[in-house]
C-alpha cells in the first residue's frame, strides 16, 4: 500500500526507532495523555473518539468523496485519492474492486445497525451494483463469475487478474448484502462465486495454498502458487454453511481442506506471505493482515480450534516482535507497521485490526490487560483521522507520499472501531443510544422517540444483540411477546447493566423472533 505525510514532531529520530520528546504530536495532532502517561484520542471526550472517528471518515465517502470526470467516484475507478496537487481526486492506481467493496460491505452493516441511517447502505449498494454488472469475469472463462482483484487504473468495466481470498471477501459481503436488502441478485452471485471456490480447492502444502493466490482468470494461469491468507474463503463459506445455502457438502470440503492448511502450514510457521494486491509476484513479503485475520477467525470459532488460545498468543507474538513498532513505548502503545516489506512508524488501519481483534478477546476473557491494550491501540489509530478534510492518513512516518488508499482509510478502517465498540459497548457514547453487536443481519432498526425497534434477518438459537442505552426500557418484547429482565440469556428475556459513566448496556437474546420493540 502506499503512504501519506504526516506531521511528528521530535527531537530524536532514528530509522524504525522514532523516539518522541517534546513536542508531542502526530498526524497533526497534539497527543493526549492521561495521568499515567498512556495515550488518549485527540478527540474529546474521549467517549466520543471512536464513534467521531467512525463519522468523519463515512462522512468522506459518502458526501466528500469528488465525483470524477467520468461521473463516478474514486472509489469506482482507483484504489486511492490524492492529497496534494488534486485534493480528493482519484489517483492513477488499479482497483482492487473484490477486496474493497467486500470490506465497505463489512463496514456498512454495523453502522447502519448503530445509526439507523440507510443512506449509507446505498453508497455501498452502487459500488456492489456497478460490481455486479462490469466487474466479474464472463462464464465461459477459467475461473468464471469471479471479482476482479487488480483492475486497470481509471476503468470502469474491470479486468485484470483475480485473487481467491479477495473474492472470498466480496462474496461474503454480497451474501450480507442480500441478507440486509433481501434482493437476490446478491445472493444469486455469492452462490456462483463459492461454487468456484470449491470447484477449484487443492490440498494445501508449504509453497501451494488451498487456492493460489494469483491467477489470470482467463486460462486459469497462476501467477503466485501460494498465500498465507484462507480466511476470506473461510468465513465466506463458513456463513453459507451455517445459513444453508448452496452446495453445503461441497462448501464442507472445501473448509476442511482450507482449515487443515492453516493448522499444519500457516500458523506452525508463521508463514503469512502474500496479501495485497499491488506487489510484484517476485515479492514474498508477510503481512500483518493475514496473521490478525487468521487470529480472529480462531477467535470466532474457537470450539473448532481446542489450541486456539495458544495459536493466537503465537501469532500476535509474531506480530508484535516484528511489525511492532516500540519507540511509542513511552505512551503505553504498541503500534503496528503493515507488512513486513514496509516497515513505517506504525499504520493507522493495521493498528486498528490488531486492536480489534485484542478487543474480541479481551471481551470473551474478561482480560482488563488485552481491553488496556486494545484501548490504546485504537486511541492511537484515531490521529490519522483529519477532521476539517475527512481525509484518514496512512502512516505514521515523515515519508512525503500524497495517496491515501480507500482502503486502509476507509473500508479497512472503520470496521475496526465497529468491532471495538462490540467487544466494550463502553466505547461508544455515553448519553446516546446505539446497537454496537448483532448476531444476525440487521434488516430494519429505527431510533425513534419513544422506542427501538429493530428486525434481523433471522434469530437462530444463540440470538443475543447488545446496545449501549441512554435510558431503562419500560418494557421489551421480540415478536409480540414481553421479555423479562433475566440475570442470564439461557433463553428468551434480557439483560440490563448500568455504565460508571451513564447509561447501560443492554443485551436481549431473542431466538426464534425477528422483531424486536425497546420501549422508553
Amino acid at each position: 500500500m502506499g503512504f501519506i505525510s504526516v506531521i511528528i514532531s521530535s527531537s530524536i529520530i532514528s530509522v524504525h526507532s522514532l523516539i518522541i520528546k517534546y513536542p508531542p504530536s502526530l498526524g497533526n495532532h497534539i497527543i493526549r495523555t492521561d495521568t499515567q502517561g498512556k495515550i488518549l484520542s485527540w478527540i474529546t471526550p474521549q467517549q466520543n473518539a471512536y464513534d467521531k472517528v467512525i463519522d468523519i471518515a463515512w462522512d468522506f465517502i459518502k458526501n466528500k468523496a469528488p465525483i470524477e470526470a467520468n461521473g463516478y467516484k474514486g472509489y469506482i475507478v482507483s484504489c486511492s485519492f490524492d492529497i496534494f496537487s488534486n485534493p480528493g481526486y482519484a489517483t492513477n492506481n488499479s482497483l482492487d474492486m473484490a477486496g474493497l467493496f467486500g470490506e465497505f460491505v463489512d463496514s456498512v452493516i454495523p453502522y447502519y445497525a448503530y445509526t439507523g441511517n440507510w443512506s449509507y447502505v446505498e453508497v455501498v449498494k452502487q459500488m456492489l451494483d456497478h460490481a455486479l454488472i462490469y466487474g466479474l469475469t464472463p462464464d465461459s472463462w477459467e475461473w468464471p463469475n469471479m471479482p476482479y482483484a487488480w483492475s486497470p487504473r481509471g476503468n470502469l468495466n474491470y479486468s485484470g487478474r483475480i485473487e481467491p481470498d479477495k473474492a472470498g471477501e466480496f462474496g461474503l459481503g454480497l451474501l450480507k448484502f442480500y441478507q440486509l436488502t433481501k434482493e437476490s441478485k446478491y445472493l444469486d452471485t455469492a452462490l456462483d462465486i463459492a461454487d468456484v471456490l470449491a470447484e477449484k480447492v487443492r490440498e494445501g502444502n508449504a509453497t501451494h495454498s488451498p487456492w493460489p493466490h494469483r491467477i489470470f482468470p482467463k486460462n486459469g494461469q497462476i501467477l503466485v502458487e501460494y498465500t498465507g491468507n484462507v480466511v476470506g474463503e473461510l468465513n465466506f463459506l463458513d456463513a453459507l454453511i451455517n445459513l444453508k445455502l448452496g452446495n453445503v457438502q461441497n462448501y464442507e470440503n472445501a473448509r476442511n481442506i482450507a482449515r487443515n492448511f492453516l493448522l499444519n502450514h500457516v500458523i506452525p510457521n508463521n508463514d503469512w506471505r502474500y496479501y495485497f494486491e499491488d506487489y510484484l509476484d517476485d515479492c514474498p513479503t508477510k503481512s500483518e493482515f493475514n496473521a490478525d485475520e487468521t487470529a480472529r477467525y480462531l477467535i470466532e470459532n474457537k470450539d473448532w480450534d481446542p489450541d486456539w488460545e495458544d495459536h493466537i498468543k503465537s501469532i500476535w507474538k509474531w506480530v508484535e516482535e516484528v511489525l511492532g513498532e516500540h519507540a511509542w513505548k513511552d505512551y503505553g502503545v504498541l503500534p503496528i507497521s503493515e507488512q513486513t516489506i514496509d516497515l513505517y512508524y506504525g499504520e493507522f488501519s493495521h493498528t486498528a485490526r490488531h486492536a480489534s481483534v485484542k478487543a474480541q478477546y479481551a471481551a470473551i476473557k474478561e482480560d482488563l490487560n488485552f481491553k488496556d491494550e486494545a484501548f490504546r491501540l485504537f486511541n492511537w489509530a484515531t490521529y490519522g483521522v483529519q477532521e476539517d478534510t475527512g481525509f484518514v492518513l496512512f502512516s505514521a512516518n515523515n515519508l512525503d507520499n500524497s495517496e491515501i488508499w480507500y482502503t486502509d482509510g476507509y473500508a479497512d478502517f472503520i470496521r475496526h472501531f465497529m468491532a471495538g465498540m462490540a467487544a466494550f459497548p463502553e466505547w461508544a457514547p455515553p448519553n446516546e443510544s446505539h446497537l454496537v453487536k448483532a448476531t444476525s443481519i440487521v434488516q430494519t432498526i429505527s431510533y425513534a422517540q419513544n422506542y427501538i425497534y429493530y428486525e434481523t434477518y433471522d434469530a437462530p438459537s444463540d440470538c443475543i444483540d447488545t446496545f449501549r442505552i441512554n435510558f431503562i426500557p419500560s418494557s421489551i418484547k421480540a415478536g409480540g411477546l414481553a421479555l423479562t429482565q433475566h440475570t442470564d440469556l439461557d433463553s428468551l428475556g434480557y439483560l440490563l447493566n448500568s455504565l460508571s459513566d451513564g447509561g447501560y448496556v443492554l443485551k436481549i437474546q431473542h431466538a426464534g423472533e425477528r422483531c424486536v420493540y425497546i420501549y422508553k
